[in-house]
């Protein structure tokens, strides 16, 4: 999320991706802090893995595209030990959870286990019927609002992780699916109509299809959870979205906008404001008996310019 002012005229433009939405209906004073550079937004080493994997598939797909046939051998056995090698050269300066992966060799194996899985599971459900149509890690960028006198602007922003060259938008996450997940998905999910409206602006289809690919870390199974959206689910993103950002617009980023202390993100495990003693975490400690982890000390290795500060992202890019 970005907020900058034009030096000329003073218009403002207003920048949410889809993980901006997840954070303000979570908890808006994280967010305010996000738009603000006064969150310490460190990678965790779930998240790495994440990132590693994505890097796997992105290679893979590449390869087929420019080759004709899936990485295979050598190919997909060199690719593999550069994951994981940057994995072991970023795990220092990574939020450490060790609740979640209790060491690198852990999460080494699962980074191995996450590719094999999507190579031998994912991939056969992929369309291979337009690959030159292919589009990876494409990002797209759209004004949704103009107000006025003001002239202020909200603009919307992602990165798709993959798109088949048919109709169809995937988007991979290294994480266990349960039955709950497809409900949340159906009904509050904003990643895929966001994602979907903005292709359908792109091709002019009146629907788009929006498949989430589970790769989980553990023993659960692989699993796609398939959509179907359309300008009713499009209709009611942009509403969201615009809500949002007028809000923000108005309120501005100096005084604190409502903390969302209710749900399962409020805790040290998940919000570095909490794990460092602040906001709820400054009255809560006795709460969290035994929640220790190394987001006080990497920060303070940060501050004393012993690591490097956390570079900006999105979960979505």
């Amino acid at each position: 999320m970005k907020l900058l002012t034009a030096a000329k005229d003073g218009e403002r433009t207003l920048y949410l991706h889809q993980s901006d939405i997840g954070t303000l209906r979570m908890c808006p004073e994280q967010a305010r802090l996000q738009l603000i550079g006064e969150y310490f937004d460190p990678d965790s080493d779930v998240a790495a893995i994440g990132t590693r994997t994505h890097s796997f598939i992105e290679f893979c797909l590449h390869y087929r595209q420019d080759h004709g046939e899936w990485p295979y051998g050598t190919h997909l056995l060199d690719q593999l030990e550069q994951e994981s090698a940057q994995l072991k050269e970023d795990w220092p300066h990574l939020w450490l959870k060790p609740h979640m992966v209790p060491d690198l060799f852990t999460a080494c194996l699962e980074l191995e286990s996450c590719c094999h899985r999507w190579y031998n599971e994912i991939v056969p459900q992929i369309d291979a019927s337009n690959v030159a149509g292919w589009e990876i890690e494409k990002r797209f960028d759209i004004e949704v609002a103009v107000h006025w006198p003001t002239a202020d602007r909200i603009r919307i922003r992602g990165s798709i992780d993959f798109f088949d060259g048919v109709n169809t938008i995937w988007d991979w996450k290294t994480g266990r699916f349960d039955r709950r997940d497809g409900w949340k998905k159906d009904r509050y999910d904003i990643q895929a109509p966001m994602y979907t409206y903005a292709k359908s602006l792109e091709t002019g289809a009146p629907s788009i299809n929006f498949n989430f690919g589970y790769i989980p870390r553990g023993k659960s199974d692989t699993h796609i959870w398939g959509m179907t959206l359309s300008k009713g689910k499009w209709a009611m993103m942009l509403n969201e979205v615009e809500s949002w950002g007028s809000t923000i617009l108005k309120l501005g980023t100096e005084d604190s906008w409502p903390l969302g202390p209710d749900d399962w993100h409020c805790s040290p495990r998940w919000c570095s404001e909490f794990a460092q003693g602040k906001c709820r975490g400054s009255y809560e400690e006795s709460f969290w008996p035994g929640e220790q982890n190394n987001l006080v000390e990497l920060k303070q290795k940060v501050d004393a310019g012993l690591a490097p500060a956390p570079a900006e992202h999105h979960p979505d890019e």
